[in-house]
């Protein structure tokens, strides 16, 4: 049960996300966007980099089935039915940056998860079920947090389903489990650039530049895992470019009438513990290809600006985008003896290029220091991370040239009294935090962020007069593991 609640918090932690929103949405987006701002946006403006907080598992209980539900989990158990229940809420703020500072939002989520092994069910051999949803409850302000942040570091997501589909898969293991086959309603992100080599450490390149599903998202796909070594593992996935079935359903309409393409992903990853070797090491190696159009971050096909000539049709690239990465993880120090989880201290980073000259986003970066497991407790870490975001010099005059459209209309209408925008946007967006983490009692996590966002872009081209300013971005999260707590989960 360890892995597969691991599983569950790599994928809601790392961001309680949606990618890029696309022409198809206007009806869903209606009630919070009713000018229809998000609807008329190209396929790349909206992303959704990760949230200020992805933590990793929380201190376990002892092993087996502990709580008042002990015997119903033995005995789900024993027929090969694996259940996790795990609520998590996350809260951020945007203190002093984006479009409207000051807002808030909460982005809980209540995510049953369950694995059925068939071969101790039914008899059927190395075939597993593999089953996530998750209720989107508590939420404040989910419909509209996006609008009022709207920097790279800041699209959270526009929340319009009560419950979403994460995985419906069936999956198959050969060759003593050293081959795993997994094809179904999935999304990428337990397998491709994983958010675990830090507390914060899903790229924003997933949304922005990729553009898989949102991680509570799931869209028709396979992968595949061969384990080298009990260290190094292979990877080769493929899931279709459906952003207007994923953003305008829970998961559970299956249709492929508006796919646009297909991602695919291969990687390598290496991961070895503090059981296996005094100073742990995680990492992974990969690249990426989506052979849907990407749309031009500035012209149309008659050479125009989007920004200047909105009628114009979008100059389309047919084919697709491609791109590499690499991330990873170093323990450097550890106390003598201690537990299972010594205090420790980690250094990480990573990046991904795409080197396609009509990419909006062709460059991010990160690096950072963790020191953990402090006060004998396995979970507990403070930690900073340095994040980088580069745009391409067409996607940075994109946003120029919008505001100067805005402020030349404005102008024209006050008779001059509003100045005419012509203040450049950064090409380097820069980010800076502060994060910690405590497990409080088996089970319960709790966790805060600070983070100061420099030079922020405005990847939703609202009306705006000047570019979005530097600052604060605070968030804080409640982790608690029911189904362990209850004795469902061991």
């Amino acid at each position: 049960m360890r892995l597969l609640t691991k599983a569950v918090l790599c994928s809601l932690m790392g961001a309680a996300m949606l990618p890029a929103l696309t022409e198809a949405q206007t009806s869903t987006t209606a009630a919070s966007d009713p000018e229809g701002t998000l609807a008329q946006l190209p396929v790349n403006a909206i992303g959704s980099p990760p949230s200020p907080l992805s933590p990793p598992l929380a201190p376990s209980p002892p092993a087996g089935f502990n709580g008042p539900l002990s015997s119903v989990g033995q005995a789900l158990d024993n027929h090969g039915i694996d259940l996790g229940l795990v609520f998590l809420s996350p809260y951020v703020n945007s203190l002093s940056t984006g479009t409207s500072p000051g807002h808030s939002a909460i982005f809980g989520g209540l995510n049953f998860v369950a694995k059925v092994d068939l071969e101790k069910a039914v008899g059927i051999p190395n075939t597993t079920i593999n089953f996530h949803e998750v209720l989107n409850q508590p939420s404040y302000n989910t419909d509209k947090y996006l609008l009022q942040t709207a920097a790279a570091y800041q699209p959270f997501p526009v929340q319009t389903n009560n419950a979403d589909l994460v995985r419906f898969t069936l999956s198959h293991d050969f060759f003593d489990k050293r081959l795993h086959v997994e094809y179904g309603r999935m999304n990428t992100s337990q397998d491709f650039l994983v958010g675990t080599m830090c507390s914060q450490c899903l790229m924003g390149a997933l949304s922005m530049t990729v553009f898989t599903p949102g991680l509570t998202k799931s869209v028709w796909g396979a992968h595949t895992t061969f384990d080298l070594t009990p260290q190094w593992h292979l990877g080769l996935g493929i899931v279709e470019d459906n952003m207007a079935n994923w953003q305008n359903h829970s998961g559970w309409d299956w249709s492929t009438s508006t796919r646009t393409g297909w991602i695919i992903f291969a990687n390598a990853m290496y991961e070895d513990t503090f059981a296996d070797t005094r100073y742990p090491a995680k990492a992974e190696f990969g690249l990426f290809r989506n052979t849907s159009p990407y749309k031009d971050p500035l012209y149309n096909t008659d050479g125009s600006s989007q920004a200047l000539n909105s009628t114009g049709d979008p100059l389309m690239h047919t084919s697709g985008n491609w791109g590499l990465y690499a991330q990873g993880r170093k323990v450097v120090w550890r106390e003598s003896g201690g537990g299972p989880v010594p205090r420790n201290l980690a250094v990480y980073g990573g990046a991904l290029v795409a080197p396609p000259s009509y990419n909006a986003y062709p460059l991010e970066a990160y690096t950072g220091v963790e020191y953990g497991g402090f006060f004998d407790n396995p979970v507990a870490l403070v930690g900073s991370t340095l994040r980088w975001i580069h745009l391409s010099g067409d996607r940075a005059l994109y946003e120029t040239e919008s505001r100067q459209a805005y402020t030349t209309m404005l102008n024209a209408m006050s008779g001059g009294a509003v100045p005419i925008s012509t203040e450049p946007t950064h090409r380097d967006n820069f980010a800076i935090d502060v994060h910690t983490q405590y497990g409080i009692l088996p089970g319960v996590m709790v966790g805060a962020s600070a983070q100061y966002v420099i030079h922020p872009n405005q990847v939703i081209p609202l009306p705006a007069t000047t570019p979005q300013r530097s600052g604060w971005i605070v968030g804080a999260f409640l982790l608690v593991d029911l189904g362990r707590l209850a004795g469902l989960s061991k």
